[in-house]
């Protein structure tokens, strides 16, 4: 059989595991060895992309490719039934905004979705066994939720009321402060000071020992003002879309997906605020380039708030003092922001020596990235079973 012909049927054979994933409703985003694109954050176009180039693949290269991917799907398939229900909840997340129309403030809506969800995923298997029945599950999860939004909406609106007239709106829609340098330095100052030198949403030091989630959580933010530099950015940039403004919370250390640190690194990330000017959606839910009313400015003109420190940076200053900034765009910040926030549960129940829920956040965040080098140490501690 030639190369060309050998393709060909690894294709059909990795089309028929994809079909494999999504029937178990398991995450698949990328394929170690293979050029995966996290742009599409969808298994189906993946792996059309990386075929569809036949000088980017060779037989032998997609034949361990698939041989590995098989080992994984069969290690996620056992998973406990908690962490099975979890990996649904992230494949509904990635089935929501895997075709959207990006923009900005695309990421800033998939982070807080994920985010409302976040105290339930981040639990194990044994924090969940107080609960008697699935239906008081159901509607404490539901309640929980539209309650967190509700107390971010008054938050915007709080702000709001508190800003100079035309420095933000009420409804969302695009405020003519954001296309302008002036007004988004001016709409950042104001964030500060209202959610920071007034309500007093700060950074303190903890012990997760003690506090166990709650830094993390933004439901448990809103309640206690205290949070973790990356839980604030989450808030902080849900409460400016409301505004009509985008912020993208951007670690300050540029270390991508993959790498292994969501697992082997410890220490938490410091993160900031992008301020992302008119790459908002207006009415309709239309990009702002669709509707003629601006256009995107480059990273290069980007404004970054570091709500601890109260510093507002243009892009050079930032440069200076984080030389590896981590400004991802697009999908790939949402997946960035996604296994971040496993990684921090991860953390957390590591400092609690909870080791249920730390292995129920692992295979979350394994099942995120397929190419994480964490999977050498699982595939050799977990045979695969026949």
């Amino acid at each position: 059989m030639n190369a060309s012909r050998l393709l060909s049927s690894h294709y059909r054979s990795f089309l028929r595991l994809v079909w494999k994933f999504e029937r178990e409703h398991i995450p698949l985003l990328r394929v170690s060895q293979l050029a995966i694109d996290t742009e599409f954050l969808d298994p189906r176009a993946t792996v059309r992309a990386t075929f569809r180039s036949q000088q980017a693949i060779s037989p032998s290269i997609s034949s361990a490719a698939f041989a590995r991917l098989t080992q994984q799907f069969d290690i996620l398939l056992h998973a406990e039934d908690r962490t099975k229900e979890a990996f649904g909840t992230w494949q509904n997340l990635l089935s929501r905004y895997g075709q959207v129309q990006l923009s900005p403030n695309t990421v800033s809506r998939a982070v807080e979705d994920a985010a409302l969800v976040l105290p339930d995923l981040a639990l194990g298997e044994a924090a969940w066994s107080v609960f008697d029945i699935e239906e008081e599950e159901e509607t404490e999860k539901v309640s929980s939720s539209a309650e967190t939004c509700g107390k971010i909406d008054e938050l915007a609106n709080g702000v709001s009321q508190q800003a100079p007239a035309g420095l933000f709106t009420a409804t969302g829609k695009v405020s003519e402060a954001a296309a302008e340098s002036g007004g988004q330095l001016q709409q950042l100052a104001h964030l500060h000071k209202v959610l920071v030198e007034e309500l007093k949403y700060i950074e303190k030091p903890f012990e997760w020992a003690y506090e166990g989630l709650g830094p993390l959580l933004v439901r448990d933010v809103l309640e206690t003002r205290r949070g973790i530099s990356f839980s604030l950015t989450i808030l902080f940039s849900c409460i400016a879309r409301r505004l009509g403004v985008s912020l993208t919370p951007v670690p300050v250390s540029q270390i991508d997906v993959g790498s292994g640190h969501s697992i082997a690194t410890p220490e938490l990330s410091k993160w900031l605020l992008r301020h992302d000017g008119m790459a908002v959606l207006g009415e309709g839910g239309q990009t702002l380039q669709q509707t003629g009313m601006g256009s995107r400015a480059p990273l290069s003109s980007a404004w970054y708030w570091d709500p601890v420190k109260g510093t507002i940076c243009d892009r050079s200053e930032v440069l200076l003092e984080f030389p590896h900034l981590g400004d991802h765009t697009g999908k790939g910040a949402i997946l960035r922001i996604w296994t971040e926030m496993l990684r921090v549960a991860i953390v957390a129940h590591q400092r609690r020596g909870d080791s249920d829920a730390i292995a129920h956040c692992l295979h979350q965040l394994l099942a995120l990235d397929l190419t994480d080098p964490g999977w050498d140490a699982m595939l050799k501690l977990q045979p695969v079973r026949t």
